[in-house]
C-alpha cells in the first residue's frame, strides 16, 4: 500500500458551487447579525457594506457562548503583538478536524500513514490541528511536539514515519544542523510565509513532496486552505470561510487582484467572525482546478500589510528580501534592525553561510538602504515560526 494516497474527502462540499457555499453563511449570518443590529447581506458583494472586524475587536475576547459550553482554549503566537485567545466548543473541535482534514486527505494521508509532527502541541494551534486530523483519517501520529532538534532527527531515523508536519524554517533547520535526514514522502508546512526555493530545499533534503497549507489562530487555526496536488494556490474551504481581498482602503479588489485577505466566518460557534483582516497578502483565483475541486484557491502568502519597519524613513518589509534571495541558493535568514553609536539606524542581514557575490547589493537596491550581511553557521530556532525581522533599536526583546 502506497504511504500516500491523495484523493477528494468530501465531494459534495469541495466540488459545489459557490452558491450553494454562499447560502450556508447567509442561513449562518441571519442567525448572527440581526442581534448586531446589522442587515444580512443577500450576495456575496453585499458583504462589503458590513464592518471590518481587526485583531484589536479581539481583544479582551468576547465569545458567543457562554463558558460552560467552552472546551478548549488557545491562543496566537503573538509575533504581531499581544496574543489573541481563542475558544472552541465541541462543534468548533469538529468543525476544526474536518477542515484539515479535507487538505490532509488531498496530499494523501490515510489510514496507513505514519505522520511526525514536530508542531507544538500546546497554545499554538498548529499542532493540535494536524494531530486530531490526521487522527480521523486514521493514520497513526508521532506528537514529537517541542523535543530538542537531536531527538526530533533521532526519531525521524527510527520511525521513518512517510509524513512530517512542521513548520518550512524548522524543517530545513532540522536538514541543517544535524546532519542527514532520512527520506520523508511528504511534507505538511505552514504558518509562517515561504517561498519556492524554500520548497526545492525541503524536497532537495527530504527527498519529499512539499505541500503548503493555511490557516490563522483567530478564524479556527490550520484548516483554512490547503494545497492539493495541482499545486496552482491554496483552495480555501469557502463554506466554512467566505473570502475576499481588500485594498489598502478596504475596497474589494477585483478577482486576481492582490490585496489583504478578509475571511468571514459565521459558523463557528464560540468565535464567529464577520469580515476578519488577516494581514495577509495574497490573490484569490475563483477558477476551477485541474484536481477536481471548485474551492476558490489563494496565492502563497509571502508577505503581511502590517510586517514593515520603517528604517531611516524607509519602509522596510520581510518580503521585499525574500523576494530577492528566492532567484539564490540561501540558508536561514533574519534582518536586524539596531540603533548604531552614533544613533543612525543600521540593518544587517543575517544569513547562514552567506550569499553569492553581489546578492547584497541588489537586496539593497530593492530597499533603498544600505545593508551590512553577517554570515552565521547556523540561526538559532525554537521549532515555532522563523522571526524575519527583528527591531533591536530599543534593546533585545524581553
Amino acid at each position: 500500500m502506497s504511504p500516500l494516497r491523495p484523493r477528494i474527502w468530501m465531494a459534495d462540499v469541495e466540488c459545489a458551487s459557490a452558491d450553494a457555499w454562499w447560502n450556508g453563511h447567509q442561513a449562518a449570518l441571519q442567525n448572527l447579525l440581526p442581534a448586531r443590529g446589522l442587515t444580512v447581506p443577500q450576495t456575496p458583494s453585499d458583504l462589503a457594506t458590513l464592518p471590518f472586524t481587526t485583531k484589536a475587536d479581539l481583544h479582551p475576547p468576547r465569545f458567543s457562548v457562554p463558558d460552560r459550553e467552552l472546551v478548549r482554549l488557545h491562543a496566537s503566537s503573538g509575533t504581531q503583538g499581544e496574543r489573541t485567545l481563542v475558544g472552541y466548543t465541541a462543534a468548533d473541535l469538529q468543525l476544526w478536524s474536518q477542515v484539515v482534514a479535507r487538505g490532509l486527505a488531498a496530499v494523501g494521508v490515510h489510514e496507513d500513514t505514519v505522520v511526525y509532527s514536530a508542531l507544538g502541541h500546546g497554545l499554538f494551534t498548529g499542532g493540535f490541528g494536524f494531530t486530531q486530523a490526521a487522527t480521523a483519517l486514521g493514520a497513526l501520529v508521532v506528537p514529537g511536539s517541542q523535543a530538542r532538534s537531536a531527538v526530533h532527527v533521532d526519531l525521524l531515523h527510527r520511525i521513518q514515519p512517510h509524513v512530517l508536519f512542521a513548520t518550512p524554517s524548522y524543517a530545513l533547520h532540522l536538514a541543517r544542523a544535524h546532519g542527514r535526514v532520512p527520506q520523508i514522502a511528504l511534507g505538511v508546512f505552514g504558518a509562517e510565509p515561504w517561498t519556492e526555493s524554500d520548497r526545492a530545499a525541503l524536497q532537495a533534503a527530504y527527498a519529499m513532496q512539499a505541500r503548503d497549507t493555511y490557516g490563522l489562530s483567530e478564524v479556527i487555526g490550520p484548516g483554512v486552505a490547503f494545497e492539493c496536488p495541482a499545486m496552482r494556490g491554496l483552495h480555501i474551504n469557502a463554506d466554512v470561510f467566505w473570502p475576499e481581498v481588500v485594498d489598502l482602503s478596504g475596497a474589494v479588489v477585483s478577482d486576481g487582484g492582490e490585496g489583504e485577505l478578509v475571511l468571514t466566518a459565521p459558523t463557528k460557534q464560540a468565535l464567529p467572525l464577520l469580515r476578519y483582516r488577516t494581514g495577509d497578502l495574497t490573490r484569490l483565483d475563483w477558477s476551477p482546478c485541474a484536481c477536481g475541486r471548485t474551492l476558490p484557491r489563494m496565492a502563497r502568502v509571502t508577505s503581511r500589510v502590517d510586517e514593515m519597519v520603517v528604517v531611516r524613513g524607509v519602509n522596510v518589509r520581510p518580503g521585499q528580501v525574500a523576494a530577492v534571495l528566492e532567484t539564490v541558493p540561501h540558508g536561514a535568514w533574519q534582518l536586524q534592525v539596531t540603533r548604531g553609536p552614533t544613533g543612525l539606524d543600521e540593518i544587517t542581514l543575517v544569513v547562514e553561510n552567506g550569499l553569492p557575490t553581489g546578492v547584497l547589493e541588489r537586496v539593497s537596491d530593492v530597499l533603498g538602504l544600505r545593508l551590512t550581511l553577517r554570515p552565521v553557521f547556523l540561526l538559532d530556532h525554537s521549532g515555532g515560526k522563523a522571526q524575519r525581522l527583528v527591531d533591536l533599536r530599543d534593546g533585545p526583546p524581553p
